[in-house]
């Protein structure tokens, strides 16, 4: 799953493209169907390309890896619908990157 942000549109010099790869993703306790697991991932990517596209004008986004984020707990309503799950996942992962919303 990855997410990248556009520069289409921008005004100034043209941002350097961000990148970001989640090798793996475990959610339990839902019981999502495939097709709402793909929902998810494509709110997820959506909202995480929409923040960090938001973010870019803010700060300066640095290169490097890390083989583990600790991000801030989702906040869901009971019986939260696929979307809604991806874009909480995307904030708290940005949070988790330093980004803020």
């Amino acid at each position: 799953m990855s997410a990248q942000r556009s520069s289409v549109g921008s005004a100034g010099p043209a941002p350097q493209p961000v990148s970001v790869s989640i090798e793996r993703l475990v959610l339990d306790g839902f019981g999502f169907t495939s097709a709402q697991g793909a929902v998810v991932q494509r709110a997820l990517e959506h909202e995480l390309a929409r923040l960090v596209h938001a973010d870019a004008g803010r700060r300066a986004w640095r290169g490097g890896a890390l083989s583990a984020a600790a991000a801030p707990a989702v906040q869901l309503a009971g019986h939260a619908q696929p979307a809604s799950v991806g874009q909480g996942i995307a904030r708290s992962l940005f949070a988790a990157l330093g980004g803020q919303p």
